[in-house]
């Protein structure tokens, strides 16, 4: 159930694939905590885009996310997730983001693309609430574009 703390509402994401999730512990000042490793992150985001804020949000978080995503652990994820048509769309997004340095994008890229070819998947909207009937496809991502990316950076 969702709880109000004050100003801020928080909603509860339950994920039954949580096992599937890499994770990492981080430093807090009451000890450890399990996060998310960046490139489970990566994947989340795409895996619940509404909850994530919508693609702009993820764009811009995908944006400073890509530079420290280890790219053999992101094909590791890619390969681990049921869903490829969110590996689908965060492929696509990568190729839209405008990082400061470009060679962990490039990588990353090289990696999802070869995994998606081998795949062949079906093609999705990047947008899976909005039409796409008349949307052009990326061929590469097998990916209908029926909305404009805008990244807040």
């Amino acid at each position: 159930r969702a709880i109000q703390c004050g100003k801020i509402h928080i909603d509860f994401i339950v994920n039954k694939h949580l096992r599937n999730t890499p994770t990492q512990q981080m430093n807090a000042k009451t000890g450890y905590l399990t996060v998310s490793t960046p490139e489970g992150t990566a994947r989340d985001l795409l895996l619940y885009p509404t909850q994530s804020s919508g693609l702009n949000f993820i764009v811009t978080v995908l944006t400073e996310l890509i530079e420290v995503i280890d790219p053999e652990k992101l094909l590791t994820v890619a390969k681990n997730t049921e869903n490829i048509a969110c590996i689908q769309r965060l492929g696509y997004l990568l190729e839209v983001i405008t990082p400061l340095d470009e060679e962990p994008k490039k990588t990353c890229i090289q990696k999802l693309k070869s995994f998606i070819l081998e795949k062949n998947p079906k093609p999705t909207p990047l947008a899976a609430h909005i039409t796409y009937k008349h949307s052009p496809k990326h061929p590469g991502w097998n990916i209908y574009i029926n909305t404009t990316i805008e990244s807040d950076i």
